[in-house]
C-alpha cells in the first residue's frame, strides 16, 4: 500500500469530488480514479461510492479515512521529525500490527499515546503475526501486536482483553436478523478463509471452532485476510468468521453477528524485547494495559 494512494484517497474524502481532488493534487481526474480503484482492489473493499453528482464514502471508506489521514499527516511531518531526531529532541516508535488490530485497537491506542508522547513519531507497519515476532527479535520493531496461542518466552508480552469470534453475513442472509448466531446454524454454508500459508493462526482458530461445535462445511481460500474479505460476503460468495475487533471495519450490505456458544478468538498480545530500555515503549504498553479496546459486538453495514 503506497503513501501516494492514501494521499489520493484522503483528498477525495475531504473534497468529496474527484475533479476538485484532482485539481488539488495536480493530476488528471482519470489517473486519480484509477489510483483509488487500485487502493480498493488492494484492500478488498469499496471505499468510494461514485454518482454523477457527488462522491460518498462507503462504511469501509469512513472507517479508513481517519487512519489514512493520520498516516498522511505523519508522512508530511517526517522531514521535521528526522531533523528533531538528529538533534536528540524527538524519538521514533516502530510498531508492527496485524490487520485486525489496526482496525480494532490501534486507533484508540495511538490517540491516547499522542496525548502523552506528542514528540514521539509512531510508524505502524501492517504485518502477519509470524512476521512481527521475527522482526521484533531482530530489532526491526520496538513493539509487536499479534495473535498467538502462547506468548513467546523470549519476549515480554501483555495480553489484550479477549474477544470472541463473529460471523460476517450478507444483509439479506436468513440469519442476518439474529442478534446471536448459533454455530450449528451455519451448517451447509460456504466459508471464506485467508491463505493458511500467510494466516495460519487465524485459519486454524476458525476451522477448529467449527470442528469443536460439530459443524462441517466447505471453504474457499481468498487472497485477503478475512476482515478485508467482507466484500466477498456482500457479493454472495460465502461467509466469514473473524475476531470481534475486526468488526470495526464494516462493509455495506453485510452484518457481523457474535457466534454462540461463545468461542474466543486467538489471544491478541503486545510484545517488546525485555532487554531494551525505551521510555516510549513503556508509555505505550501502559496505555495498552489500561484501555478496554472498543469494538462493536453486532456491527452492521449500510443496506
Amino acid at each position: 500500500m503506497s503513501i501516494s494512494r492514501l494521499q489520493y484517497f484522503v483528498a477525495v474524502a475531504q473534497e468529496r469530488s474527484f475533479a476538485r481532488a484532482a485539481a488539488r493534487l495536480h493530476i488528471s481526474r482519470p489517473a486519480l480514479s484509477q489510483q483509488i480503484r487500485r487502493l480498493e482492489e488492494e484492500l478488498g473493499q469499496q471505499l468510494v461510492a461514485r454518482t454523477s453528482h457527488r462522491v460518498m464514502l462507503t462504511a469501509a471508506g469512513r472507517a479508513l479515512f481517519p487512519e489514512a489521514r493520520e498516516i498522511v499527516d505523519g508522512y508530511r511531518r517526517l522531514g521535521g521529525i528526522v531533523d528533531e531526531a538528529a538533534r536528540g529532541t524527538a524519538t521514533l516508535l516502530r510498531i508492527g500490527a496485524n490487520a485486525s488490530s489496526i482496525i480494532g485497537v490501534m486507533p484508540q491506542l495511538i490517540a491516547a499515546f499522542r496525548g502523552v508522547e506528542a514528540h514521539t513519531a509512531v510508524v505502524i507497519e501492517q504485518l502477519w503475526d509470524e512476521q512481527q515476532v521475527e522482526m521484533i527479535r531482530a530489532g526491526e520493531l520496538d513493539l509487536a501486536v499479534f495473535r498467538s496461542r502462547e506468548a513467546p518466552e523470549d519476549l515480554e508480552c501483555f495480553a489484550f482483553p479477549p474477544d470472541r469470534l463473529h460471523v460476517c453475513l450478507p444483509l439479506a442472509h436468513r440469519l442476518a436478523g439474529r442478534e446471536v448466531v448459533e454455530w450449528s446454524e451455519l451448517a451447509g454454508e460456504h466459508l471464506l478463509v485467508p491463505d493458511r500459508a500467510r494466516a495460519r493462526i487465524e485459519v486454524d482458530t476458525v476451522l477448529s471452532a467449527f470442528t469443536v461445535n460439530g459443524v462441517h462445511l466447505d471453504y474457499t481460500v481468498i487472497s485477503h485476510q478475512g476482515y478485508h474479505g467482507a466484500s466477498w460476503v456482500q457479493a454472495g460468495y460465502g461467509i466469514l468468521v473473524v475476531p470481534g475487533y475486526a468488526t470495526a471495519l464494516r462493509q455495506d450490505g453485510t452484518v457481523f453477528r457474535p457466534l454462540a456458544p461463545a468461542q474466543p478468538a486467538m489471544q491478541l498480545w503486545i510484545a517488546r524485547r525485555p532487554e531494551v530500555a525505551n521510555p516510549s515503549v513503556d508509555a505505550f504498553i501502559e496505555i495498552a494495559r489500561s484501555i478496554e479496546p472498543a469494538h462493536a459486538a453486532t456491527s452492521e453495514g449500510s443496506a
